[in-house]
């Protein structure tokens, strides 16, 4: 009787709702078991996995009124600097604490810190750091304002992780600017 349907809808080249209608009440059943079963899944799969908590930090980095040839620039070009500079290659200081947020040192360090190598039970430091990058977000918004965001299955231990980013990036931003000052 189905077929006869389908094929009537083939023959005049037309949909006809009622014969659609029919054909689905007539796998009613097909089609709530699945429904039903790929809810029961879903509920026993939420049920399972481990929650995951994010915490997140948001910093405002100090402006600087540097002489360098970006700020240069960008003070000549007015409003249409972010697009220049941005085609250029030339970074905005938010840039440049976003990368060292990034880098390699802060990884290391929020890795030894936490003990890291053996909650993510990573064979060697690039593993550790690999895991450790897909936990965090460094973003720089249009405000002006770096926000880190750290994932972890500890609550305390994500808050930990996303104050101590910061810290390490006050850190080594005292740091450069010694070492610049000498």
């Amino acid at each position: 009787m189905e077929d006869r349907y389908i094929e009537r809808i083939e023959d005049d080249e037309e949909i006809n709702l009622l014969s659609l209608l029919v054909v689905i009440l007539k796998r009613k059943y097909l089609i709530a078991g699945i429904t039903f079963a790929c809810a029961l899944i879903t509920a026993v799969i939420s049920l399972i996995m481990p929650p995951i908590y994010r915490a997140e930090t948001t910093i405002l980095p100090p402006q600087q009124s540097g002489s360098g040839i970006s700020s240069q620039i960008a003070s000549q070009l007015g409003g249409s600097s972010g697009l220049i500079s941005s085609t250029l290659g030339l970074s905005t200081a938010n840039d440049v604490y976003v990368g060292m947020l990034k880098s390699r040192t802060v990884y290391d360090y929020i890795i030894g810190k936490f003990g890291l190598m053996e909650i993510y039970k990573a064979k060697n430091m690039a593993d550790a750091r690999t895991t450790l990058a897909d936990s965090v977000t460094v973003k720089s918004g249009k405000e002006e304002i770096i926000s880190v965001s750290v994932e972890d299955k500890d609550p305390q231990r994500a808050a930990e992780m996303a104050n101590a980013f910061i810290e390490k990036l006050k850190d080594m931003t005292q740091t450069n600017a010694v070492t610049e000052a000498s």
